[in-house]
This record gives structure tokens, sequence and C-alpha cells, in this order.
């Protein structure tokens, strides 16, 4: 009678496939119930496919999730360690991780998943949360020992992150370089920033990250509620960008309409400003072409025709801000222009 096939005693390219085709969630499963099945993961490194994943860490929690793969493990503070929560479709199951630091289990959890991830995963979401609004100041205290121990974590890798855009909820520049310097600056494309928590109205720094091959080789940018102040050149590289600031001048207008004019690359930019001066826009490009949205907001539009393109100039009032939207585009696509 012959014994049944095991796994120990299938031959290297038969496992390899086998691993392949059970997933990423099955090769962790493995990983942890036999010794020889790990170290044989370890030494063949079987490629994950994870096209999506979330890293979201509040004040006593973290979630990690896979949405593509329906995966959402919840880490949580417990008194005695770590309470860990696995979530996949209708299936959950629970266990207490004695002794166990929650953030720091979230973290390797998160670096073995990763590690044999070789093609770029399409979006990596990570935001340090932490909503409350009481005791802010403690509040920044707690998100420097998160970022501290992501950064960590982070520097143990054997490569950098293969993530092509991310999404990073964060307050200022020291949160952005624990995790950007980390990224594969060869995938990276599109990058989005947004405020996760109070946010003043100081603008944020910037120069760490303009350094970056990151920055360097991005082609869209999207930031929201952060402002920014640094010179407008910096941003002409882009394809798309949508940014923050203060106020537009009239020396800023200019920059803008020579940037677009000269760029190969640059083909639209949202501002949001908190102030403008409206006279100074009509100065230079003359009066607008006034229509409504569907919600009867008004809507002011200026074009001006740089062959073989036009430059679209679009104004558009928001709740406490302005936004000022450049795009170009074919010449035969415009609008008539109001003369």
């Amino acid at each position: 009678m012959t014994s049944p096939p095991s796994l120990l005693k299938m031959p290297d390219v038969v496992m390899n496939i086998i691993l392949k085709k059970v997933g990423v969630q099955s090769v962790q499963v493995l990983r942890k119930v036999c010794r020889d099945l790990r170290n044989f993961i370890e030494e063949h490194k079987p490629e994950s496919y994870i096209d999506q994943a979330t890293l979201s860490i509040d004040l006593d929690s973290v979630h990690l999730g896979f949405p593509f793969n329906s995966i959402v493990v919840k880490y949580k503070k417990h008194e005695k360690g770590c309470r860990v929560i696995c979530q996949k479709t209708y299936n959950t199951t629970e266990k207490i991780l004695d002794n166990s630091d929650f953030l720091e289990t979230a973290l390797n959890d998160f670096k073995v998943i990763m590690k044999n991830q070789k093609n770029g995963v399409g979006f990596f979401n990570i935001c340090f949360k932490l909503f409350s609004l009481d005791n802010i100041g403690d509040q920044e205290l707690i998100a420097t020992g998160f970022r501290e121990k992501l950064e960590k974590s982070l520097q143990s890798w054997d490569h950098p992150v293969p993530v092509r855009r991310v999404i990073i909820g964060t307050v200022n520049q020291t949160e952005v370089m624990s995790i950007l310097r980390y990224l594969d600056p060869k995938l990276l494309e599109d990058f989005e920033m947004s405020a996760s928590r109070y946010v003043d109205s100081i603008p944020m720094e910037f120069d760490k990250i303009l350094g970056t091959d990151h920055w360097k080789n991005l082609k869209t940018l999207k930031m929201s509620g952060l402002i920014v102040s640094v010179q407008l050149k910096h941003f002409f590289h882009l394809t798309t960008c949508s940014v923050f600031r203060k106020s537009l001048s009239g020396d800023e207008l200019t920059e803008l309409r020579n940037a677009f004019q000269g760029s190969t690359s640059l083909k639209s930019m949202e501002v949001t400003y908190q102030f403008l001066d409206k006279s100074g826009i009509c100065n230079q490009l003359g009066q607008p072409t006034v229509t409504q949205d569907f919600l009867g907001t008004r809507i002011e539009t200026w074009e001006v025709g740089v062959s073989p393109n036009t430059l679209r100039f679009t104004l558009v009032p928001k709740e406490k801000s302005y936004a000022f939207i450049i795009r170009k585009i074919p010449i035969q696509k415009t609008m008539p222009t109001r003369r």
C-alpha cells in the first residue's frame, strides 16, 4: 500500500507551482505549521500577487487589508498583549497573542506577506489616523512612537517596498519620509497625501521629499488639506498635479502660465488657494466666461491659445477656498473665447 502524497516529498518545481496557486494566506499558514515547509518557502521565495494593500494605524489598533484578496486583519491592543482578528469573505477567526505589541505584530506580518512580492503593488494606502481630538499633544507623541516602529520595520526589509501608487494619511514631512525612502523609486508613479488628523495652516515642509529619486520619477501628485509653499517649478515635471497653497499672486499666475506653455509633460494642475485676487487674474487673462454647474455654483473660465494647445483656466469657489484648475487641451476641443 502506497503512502499518500506529501508536500514535503514533492519536487521543487512542483512545490513552487503549488505555492503559486494556493495564494498569499495559505502560504502564511504553511509557514507556521511545518518547519521544513517554512524553510522551503524562505529559500525559494514563491511569488505573491498582491494588487492592493492598506495599513491603517490608529491609537489602539492597526488594520492590515488586502481588498483584492478579500483579506482584512485587525490587530488590537489587549490587556494580555495583542488581539488578532482575521476576516476573509464570510469567515472570521480570532486569537490572543500574549505579551505582544499590536503594532510590531502587524508590521512583522506585513513584512512577511510582502517580502516575496516581485511585481509592484498597484495601490498601497498607509494612514496615521489617530482621530481623537482630545490631548492633541499626546497624539503627536504616540504618532512619533508609531512612526519610529514603522521605520525600524521597513529598515529591516532586504528590498525596497514594491509600490506603484501610494496614499499616505499624514500631517508632516517626517511621517512621509519614514515611508517614502523605503519605497522602490523605480516603480512609484502616483503619490497622494492627505491630512489624517488635525493640522493647522502652517505650510508643510517639503525639502527632503523634493530631494528623493521618488520625486524625480513621479508622474502624478495629489495633496489634500496639506499646504505647501515651495516654488511651483518643483511640480512642473509631473503629468498631473493637485496641491494646496495660501494665496495666488500675479507672479505665481505668470509662472503657471509659462510652465504650461513650456512643459511637454504637464497636462493638468489643480491648485487650491485660501485667498486670491480675482482682479489680478482678469488683468492677465481678461474677462472670464461665466457658467454654472448643476448645483448652481458659479464657474469662471479663461482660455489662452498657445498652439498646438489651449490653456484653460477654471476658477471654482469652495467652502473656504478656491480651486484654480489649469488644463492643456487641443485647440479644436476648446470653447469659444470671450473677447
